[in-house]
């Protein structure tokens, strides 16, 4: 017998700086005597099949989380989840690069958003300050 081995992964981009990464794998025992076309249509199969539910899987996320996007967007209501570690160190590192100090940070995010730190903005928060503030920002390679 020999084993195929088929995997493949995605990564989609996401509102608010995130992503969503799928991955699947398969593994399947096909005969020693395949001829190589047969091996090779056995290759493409598994390869397709883990391809389109990778595709499914992050389509039928993608699709969950655009509904919720919209019942968020509604006035009065609020993302109330807390910033990702990736967007408060983005707003950390660009005040830093521009010598702006920690207390002044807290003071801005204080009086734009309530929040005492940017460790307590909401996504949704974090979200508006970069795209008001990531304007010019060249991070030094």
């Amino acid at each position: 017998m020999l084993t195929i081995n088929a995997s493949y992964g995605l990564k989609e981009g996401r509102p608010n700086y995130g992503s969503e990464t799928a991955l699947c794998s398969v593994s399947l025992e096909v005969s020693e005597t395949l001829s190589a076309p047969e091996l090779k249509k056995k290759i493409s199969s598994a390869f397709a099949i883990v391809r389109e539910q990778v595709q499914e899987e992050l389509n039928g996320k993608i699709k969950a989380d655009c509904n919720q996007e919209v019942l968020n967007s509604d006035e009065g209501r609020g993302s109330t989840d807390k910033a990702s570690s990736r967007q408060v160190s983005t707003i950390i590192s660009i005040c830093a690069d521009r010598d702006i100090p920690v207390s002044e940070l807290n003071k801005q995010l204080l009086a734009e958003f309530g929040a005492k730190t940017a460790y307590d903005l909401t996504k949704r928060d974090a979200s508006k300050w970069l795209e008001k503030n990531l304007k010019g920002h060249r991070k030094a390679a």
